[in-house]
């Protein structure tokens, strides 16, 4: 069946980290991150199998745009 994309998805800077924490998808396995420094461009996949509802990673620059989606 197809998924629903993740819903409520925060974004939250804490000290030098970007966090990103979003709603369960009822009947997805994991989630994948995307993001872009240019949303008109594109974005590309940088996660991997993510198992829970929430990721982080350090901020390496000053604006990015992201998505999540849920994978089954």
């Amino acid at each position: 069946g197809i998924l629903l994309p993740p819903s409520n998805l925060i974004i939250q800077i804490i000290d030098n980290e970007i966090h990103l924490s979003w709603n369960l998808v009822q009947g997805a396995t994991s989630y994948r991150v995307f993001s872009s420094d240019n949303p008109e461009t594109g974005f590309e996949v940088i996660s991997g199998e993510i198992y829970t509802t929430s990721w982080s990673c350090e901020i390496t620059e000053n604006k990015k745009f992201y998505y999540v989606t849920a994978v089954n």
